[in-house]
């Protein structure tokens, strides 16, 4: 067994302070510059790590210290005793490290039953049964592995009961013949008053223009973020299209636009079928080496049907593709909620001037990106009428936000109700007494119905 970021989060909730001595002293012995690692990881500078995303901060930076190249857990030696002296172990300081120990340090008491960390058939056969009960698993699905998700889908089966379980998040005896009794559920088809996003006007010219971006992390989160997207490009069938070597009329023949086509950016594209017509996606990818992102993110948002950003929101301020303490990176979109973090430089949707008529759909899956909405409410030629955006309310975790992006792109392919891919998302982002991820914006004055219910 591993240390995971959400054990670390539950063991450390109540904080650490930058100036505990003893602290100090023990990660010392342990070989690392306890006042730097502390520190570093305090981003409000109030003498104590603590909250979501500063203990967030401090796993990654004791997990640069893994070697077998792990983002998620922590297991080898070095690491392993950091953690074991921030938990204040009396065996430390000195000697190996046990592993075992420390797992008993930081993971919580196993409840009787099928519970997290059990692997094998036993565990598929649940899983699937939960998922016909309507307890979707929508990361991993019926993978045989009961993990996070899994448990979370328990605790929400057994407080759903009358009268409620206790939410153990296992699968004891008691839970398990509740769950044999429950009935599958039925998927309801969409009903009037629905909501969708405009399609008709997205996919009128045959293309689905499309941003993805990825932005920048200071701790390197980005790069597996950025590979999660292109394996799921290349999973959904997409193909890289060479634009630097195609011609005007290669392209044409292809069904693009050349005007619309950046020669110096990526894309990928798949055509897929909406209504029985064919609509090319055509997705431009950026992200922190991509030549000049910003400017490219710029140009997308000008005029592209479908914008997705997954990345830091910098406190409400906007998308960013380089290191914070950069303006030369930052897509400003709003003033910060809390200021002096970043450098930023003019706001970039007021200098962008006009943008497209055209409706737009945007996904900003990042950190209270709900900020944007009302700066981009007073971006010239955008309204309700031909802007729709979904944005998160609160805040969010890399590893999940890339997949958002990816399930925002699979839901509009689909033909799915924004209420469809609402849900899907914050599934995805689904945490145990926190609001839902992401809230929409817009949507209700939409007319366009799918052709099944007009």
């Amino acid at each position: 067994m591993t240390v995971t970021r959400s054990q670390f989060r539950e063991t450390h909730k109540a904080g650490i302070k930058t100036d505990d001595q003893e602290t100090q002293q023990r990660l010392k012995q342990a070989g690392v510059d306890g006042k730097k690692l502390l520190q570093g990881a305090d981003t409000n500078k109030d003498g104590k790590v603590e909250g979501t995303e500063e203990l967030n901060k401090l796993f990654s930076a004791v997990d640069n210290l893994d070697k077998d190249g792990s983002r998620h857990t922590i297991s080898d030696q070095k690491p392993t005793a950091v953690l074991a002296a921030l938990k204040r172990d009396p065996a430390m300081p000195g000697g190996p490290v046990d592993q075992a120990k420390v797992d008993s340090l930081y993971a919580p008491d196993a409840p009787a039953g099928l519970a997290r960390g059990a692997k094998g058939p036993e565990v598929k056969a649940a899983q699937e049964k939960l998922i016909r009960a309507g307890y979707d698993l929508p990361k991993h699905g019926a993978d045989s592995d009961f993990g996070g998700e899994t448990e979370d889908a328990v605790k929400r089966f057994q407080g759903d009961r009358k009268p409620p379980l206790p939410q153990t998040g296992a699968l004891d005896d008691t839970t398990m013949k509740a769950l044999d009794a429950a009935p599958a559920v039925t998927r309801q088809a969409p009903v009037n008053g629905v909501q969708y996003p405009e399609y008709n006007q997205m996919f009128k010219d045959g293309v689905m223009q499309t941003t993805m971006a990825v932005g920048y992390d200071e701790d390197g989160w980005d790069l597996s973020a950025r590979r999660t997207v292109l394996e799921g490009l290349q999973q959904r069938g997409f193909d890289k299209l060479d634009v630097a070597n195609l011609t005007d009329a290669q392209l044409k023949e292809k069904g693009f636009d050349p005007a619309t086509i950046d020669r110096g950016a990526t894309y990928y594209t798949k055509e897929f079928q909406h209504e029985g017509k064919p609509v090319k996606a055509l997705v431009r990818l950026i992200d922190r080496d991509s030549p000049n992102a910003k400017e490219q993110f710029s140009k997308g948002m000008k005029g592209d049907d479908l914008i997705l950003y997954s990345g830091h929101g910098r406190r409400g301020s906007g998308p960013d593709f380089d290191a914070d303490k950069s303006a030369a990176g930052n897509y400003v979109i709003g003033k910060p909620y809390e200021d002096g973090h970043y450098a930023l430089g003019q706001n970039d949707v007021k200098k962008a001037g006009a943008m497209s008529n055209n409706y737009q759909l945007m996904m900003f899956a990042g950190c209270t990106t709900n900020l944007y909405i009302d700066d981009m409410r007073q971006a010239r030629n955008k309204s309700a009428a031909n802007l729709d955006i979904v944005a998160s309310q609160r805040l969010l975790n890399w590893g999940d936000v890339e997949r958002s992006s990816l399930a925002m792109l699979d839901g509009v392919m689909g033909g799915k109700s924004i209420q469809d891919i609402q849900s899907s998302v914050n599934a995805i982002n689904a945490r145990d007494g926190e609001k839902p991820g992401f809230i929409t914006d817009g949507f209700k004055g939409n007319r366009y119905q799918p052709l099944a219910q007009q």
